[in-house]
């Protein structure tokens, strides 16, 4: 990207943000309260109704989004979210007059394209190299931790991609998180972000074993979560699946379907028939949840 063709102003970065769901809504609402000048724009117009209280615009529709932004953030939840906003119909390699350009091709020259959603790497790289094309940059900056993490700035966002493209927004990354490692290339980030949740879901699967070992030796569970959860056994999918009474309705309701898409991606990107320990942890959570890889 030249830099001499930017149109945005160097010291005021105007955000557009697609996304207001449990993850990104709490990380708009930090932006905006940051002083950030952030414009919204949501498919449910619901979403919007928790920003009056904040200095927050909306956009009527999400490509007067992409056209007045200098940088758009995208916390949607799949590939094909992510490319129904930024290419449309549109696919690259098409061709006929019928087709014209896609939405991506409305932003102005030297914006730049956040994908904070957990997608296939190659979407990422099809992005940006669609997005090249026409002067716009992308960052690839997966998240972990959840919305309520966000709202004390502990939010981890990874990227990847053009560094100096990274370093434009990366102050507005330290609005929500204090953890910004930088991976690599683009599609680095979602490669981490993956590997990250796959562990995740293995570790459920691994607490949930142990508390049934617990159970046998008639070992209290609520006072093992305390023990498991501070000694050096310690992982977050103890505290997901909890001690005795660990209800599989929420996780399997949230958290379950996205940690199975994020399986299946990795499985699809090692090529692998056997994913080894961390897949046949991972298998026995989500069968637990009814979410089978």
């Amino acid at each position: 990207m030249d830099p001499g063709s930017a149109t945005a102003s160097e010291s005021v970065l105007h955000v557009g943000w697609i996304g207001l769901g449990s993850q990104g809504g709490p990380m708009a609402r930090v932006l905006a309260r940051s002083g950030v000048p952030v414009q919204l724009w949501a498919r449910n117009a619901t979403a919007l109704e928790g920003f009056g209280d904040t200095p927050a615009t909306t956009s009527p529709t999400s490509l007067d989004l992409l056209r007045e932004s200098d940088v758009v953030v995208l916390v949607v939840r799949s590939d094909d979210d992510v490319l129904q906003i930024l290419f449309g119909g549109w696919r690259p390699g098409a061709t006929g007059a019928s087709v014209g350009a896609p939405p991506i091709a409305s932003m102005k020259p030297g914006s730049i394209v956040v994908i904070h959603s957990t997608v296939h790497p190659e979407t990422v790289r099809e992005i940006e190299q669609v997005a090249a094309d026409h002067g716009v940059g992308v960052v690839d900056a997966p998240v972990s931790g959840g919305g309520h993490t966000a709202e004390d700035k502990s939010l981890l966002v990874m990227t990847a991609g053009d560094p100096e493209v990274v370093a434009k927004v990366k102050p507005l990354f330290e609005q929500y998180s204090n953890l910004i490692p930088y991976l690599g290339p683009t599609g680095s980030a979602q490669n981490a972000k993956i590997i990250n949740n796959l562990l995740l879901t293995a570790n459920m699967g691994v607490a949930e074993s142990a508390f049934a070992i617990a159970k046998q030796l008639g070992v209290d569970p609520e006072s093992l979560k305390v023990v498991l959860s501070n000694g050096s056994g310690r992982s977050y999918g103890v505290n997901m699946v909890g001690g005795e009474n660990w209800d599989r309705a929420p996780a399997a309701a949230v958290a379950g379907p996205l940690l199975q898409k994020d399986a299946r991606l990795l499985l699809a990107l090692t090529n692998e028939a056997d994913g080894g320990v961390a897949f046949a942890a991972a298998e026995s959570a989500l069968n637990s949840m009814g979410l089978p890889i």
